[in-house]
């Protein structure tokens, strides 16, 4: 009967924590949407390398490029928006996974310079030469 006892607790135990983790990514995933709508919604755009938190400072979230050679070749890039639990506790050293991952392809700045540079020689060659070739 104690072997029972003690698996229909253990049982309990998990499907509580495992509850509790389903209404955190909930609430993660909520918070997140709003986060890329402001950001799509801000002149600014999406902040790349930079972090900060959200819902009153309960999660925290990052902003990072990935490396993509076919996004580059398209003058796009992959920016992933990570969310993960604030761990206020500096001292334990623990590496939480995220509870929402988003990639996000924007465009790439760089490839948008070259190309409105190019653009603005070229117009500036044609000018030049009176448009006749």
């Amino acid at each position: 009967m104690g072997t029972i006892l003690a698996g229909v607790v253990m049982s309990k135990a998990r499907h509580t924590r495992q509850i509790a983790l389903t209404q955190r990514t909930q609430q993660a995933v909520l918070a997140t949407d709003q986060l890329i709508t402001n950001w799509w919604a801000s002149k600014e755009g999406v902040p790349v390398g930079t972090s900060g938190t959200i819902s009153d400072g309960l999660l925290a979230w990052e902003t990072y490029t990935i490396p993509d050679r076919k996004m580059q070749a398209l003058s796009a890039r992959v920016v992933r928006v990570s969310v993960y639990e604030n761990v206020v506790d500096e001292q334990a050293a623990v590496t939480l996974d995220a509870l929402v991952t988003v990639d996000l392809v924007l465009p790439d700045p760089e490839a948008t310079k070259e190309r409105k540079s190019s653009s603005t020689a070229e117009r500036s060659t044609t000018s030049e030469s009176g448009g006749a070739e």
